[in-house]
């Protein structure tokens, strides 16, 4: 098992930031960072991320001389779109360093992204390195989180998974990812370049090849959830008739029967949310996690806990469906943040 404790990163929004508190907690150390954003560039990581104390790392503009320093891992978190992020993963699987990813497109992209996906592994091979890309959706709670609750089965006849966000309690640019405070029209045109939310299909595939099931034909649907009248959120007012988020969903079909189905609902002022996974099958399963689990913070702890299992895996493209679980090494007792505080 390679041992590493050198990390990089690229990217430095709120994940990354959350992803650079949590390392620091559990030792790791920061040696470089990458950012393009001028405000940030020449500034010490700690105080970009919101750490009390600086880290010695100053944040630049240039991959190239972050992995000059030979980090032991770069964590990546930049992009939704595998295609966008791939010339920033590809050079450091070149540079012969591993990666953990949050693009979404990343966690599964052998059915949507097969060329990318079959370069990646070759690459990743030739240099020694492990790929992977991961997040709390997908990565955890439509995918990897189901396949571990069909352990117990002697049989799955059907997998229903919801998530139910109430989107007024997200940061800005979540809210407007889903659409909240368009008009029809512009949610419609704003989903017709590949708006709203990415990784539905991503999370179905790997369930689908965790279960050794084919999948023969796949129904989607994304539908506008508009304000019946104005409402006044936490950061943003939205005029009756306008949109308020969506309701997203992807059923996933074997010889003629439905076999999985993702539901993905995020719109202001939704009431109950909810995390919700039933497993009908022998026996039948059913979870529920009231009020959902916080999407920034635990995708944030997906990669940095998936760093020891990362290092232990065979070089290549691998999913989480083919690492082991991962799992929150460490105290909090004596670090400077707790999990939700990040």
């Amino acid at each position: 098992m390679k041992r590493a404790r050198r990390l990089s990163l690229i990217g430095i929004g709120p994940i990354g930031a959350s992803i650079i508190k949590l390392a620091h907690n559990r030792k790791y150390q920061w040696i470089g960072a990458v950012d393009i954003d001028p405000q940030k560039r020449g500034k010490d990581l700690g105080q970009v991320a919101g750490l009390k104390r600086k880290l010695g790392v100053q944040v630049e503009s240039s991959l190239e001389r972050v992995l000059q320093q030979k980090p032991d891992l770069v964590i990546h978190s930049t992009v939704s779109s595998l295609e966008k992020a791939y010339p920033q993963i590809m050079e450091c699987v070149h540079a012969g360093v591993d990666v953990i990813s949050t693009t979404e497109e990343l966690a599964y992209p052998y059915q949507r992204h097969n060329e990318l996906a079959k370069r990646l592994d070759q690459q990743a091979k030739k240099n020694n390195v492990t790929v992977l890309g991961t997040g709390v959706n997908p990565g955890f709670l439509m995918d990897l989180l189901p396949l571990t609750l069909t352990g117990p089965c002697w049989e799955v006849r059907h997998l229903l998974v919801e998530r139910r966000i109430d989107a007024d309690l997200r940061r800005g640019p979540f809210q407007h990812k889903i659409g909240a405070g368009l008009s029809v029209v512009e949610f419609n045109q704003t989903i017709s370049v590949g708006g709203g939310h990415v990784g539905l299909l991503e999370s179905l595939y790997m369930v689908a090849a965790g279960l050794g099931i084919t999948i023969d034909h796949i129904e989607e649907s994304i539908e506008p959830m508009i304000a019946a009248a104005p409402f006044n959120g936490r950061l943003i007012a939205v005029d009756k008739g306008k949109v308020l988020g969506l309701r997203q969903s992807a059923q996933g079909y074997s010889n003629g029967h439905e076999i999985i189905s993702l539901s993905f609902a995020a719109f202001l002022g939704l009431e109950n949310p909810a995390d919700r996974i039933v497993l009908d099958g022998e026996p039948t399963i059913e979870m529920v996690i009231p009020g959902g689990i916080p999407g920034d913070p635990a995708t944030a702890a997906m990669a940095v806990n998936s760093i020891a299992n990362v290092l232990a895996a065979s070089a290549g493209l691998v999913t989480m469906k083919d690492l082991p679980v991962p799992r929150a090494m460490g105290s909090w007792a004596d670090t400077e943040v707790g999990p939700y505080e990040i």
